[in-house]
């Protein structure tokens, strides 16, 4: 297959998404019009998934590639390009704004979920516009079939029930799991340090407090109307399933993941283990030195600064060999230090530059 033919291809592709966003941002003026919108986003990744996968598959792979990920948009008024373009050769952003739209057409959208697509669709407006050559828009993780979808949600299902002694079912979950401390009495007690519950999770305070702080953060997207069982089913659901769909992208496609969202993070890296394709020494040290860097980085020293001279300091101060060599699988708090030493090198080259 002719990679060049195929990055053209998607190109291409680019330039019609630009053009159909535009299209359809008027649209969420108004809120009858809004399903229109979101079945023409739909309708457009799906008549496209053919030559995205091909391209993916035989340009994408072996390329250095990275994807960023698990992140409600790509904010460039924050700085986000920067560190994302630090490592890797191929930069693409994993629309979230397929799984939006499904989310709205199927009635199980969090309150906002329209005003987070209509943010979502401006980004994603300003990336094609200004980084077309630099950044692919590409809904990696909105890619699978009715079927497929349901049996992820099984594996996630399963995954949750492996947390718990004396539940095999979901239905026998909803049964005895109704209260947090329902929750205390199920769950193993030699995972209760390896969940993360959400953003800033601490071992620190009790697996209880634990518990209803994240009860709290989803019943606040949620609503009224649930056990606390279903939230806690809801809390870890969500991450879980973020994780799965991204190892998948991982294993098919050879490309490493930047995710955005901390919770889903530790989730990739909790359940790497279970993919033995890319459960390699190669894989992991990318994984986490991609992502030390992109939350390390201080992105307000960027400021001042063009893309482009960004992109090219940072090839002729190689960066990206040089963060490679910080790994350590044992030391892991070494491996942060010296990565946070690399950037501020990195950083006072830009100001020298600037």
């Amino acid at each position: 297959m002719n990679g060049q033919f195929l990055k053209n291809k998607v190109a291409e592709i680019q330039r019609q998404y630009l053009e159909l966003l535009k299209q359809v941002y008027v649209l969420f003026e108004n809120e009858k019009d809004t399903s229109i919108a979101l079945d023409n986003i739909e309708i457009f990744w799906k008549r496209r998934k053919k030559i995205i996968h091909l391209y993916l598959y035989y340009f994408v792979r072996n390329n250095n590639a990275v994807f960023y990920s698990a992140s409600a948009c790509f904010d460039l008024k924050k700085g986000e390009q920067y560190p994302f373009l630090l490592m890797g050769d191929i930069h693409i952003f994993d629309d979230p704004l397929g799984e939006y739209c499904k989310m709205c057409r199927l009635g199980y959208a969090p309150g906002g979920m329209l005003k987070r697509v209509k943010k979502c669709v401006e980004k994603n407006i300003e990336i094609l516009e200004k980084y077309e050559d630099v950044i692919v828009i590409l809904p990696l993780r909105s890619m699978r079939t009715s079927e497929e979808e349901k049996d992820f949600l099984e594996i996630g299902e399963r995954i949750i029930l492996d947390f718990f002694s004396d539940i095999y079912s979901m239905d026998r979950y909803y049964e005895i799991c109704k209260s947090s401390e329902d929750i205390v009495r199920y769950f193993k007690s030699e995972y209760v340090d390896k969940v993360c519950l959400y953003a800033n999770d601490s071992y620190d305070i009790s697996f209880s407090e634990r518990i209803n702080n994240a009860i709290s953060i989803i019943k606040q997207i949620k609503g009224e109307g649930y056990t606390n069982g279903e939230y806690f089913y809801f809390a870890l659901l969500g991450p879980i399933m973020q994780a799965l769909d991204i190892l998948l992208v991982c294993a098919e496609y050879e490309i490493i993941p930047i995710v955005s969202y901390s919770v889903c993070l530790h989730y990739v890296q909790l359940l790497l283990l279970n993919f033995t394709s890319i459960n390699t020494n190669i894989f992991r040290c990318k994984l986490t030195v991609f992502n030390m860097v992109y939350y390390s980085f201080d992105k307000s020293v960027v400021t001042n600064i063009t893309l482009e001279d960004f992109c090219e300091n940072a090839k002729s101060f190689e960066f990206e060999n040089k963060a490679l060599e910080c790994y350590s699988e044992k030391n892991l708090a070494e491996m942060n230090i010296s990565i946070i030493n690399l950037i501020k090198e990195f950083e006072d080259c830009l100001k020298q530059t600037n």
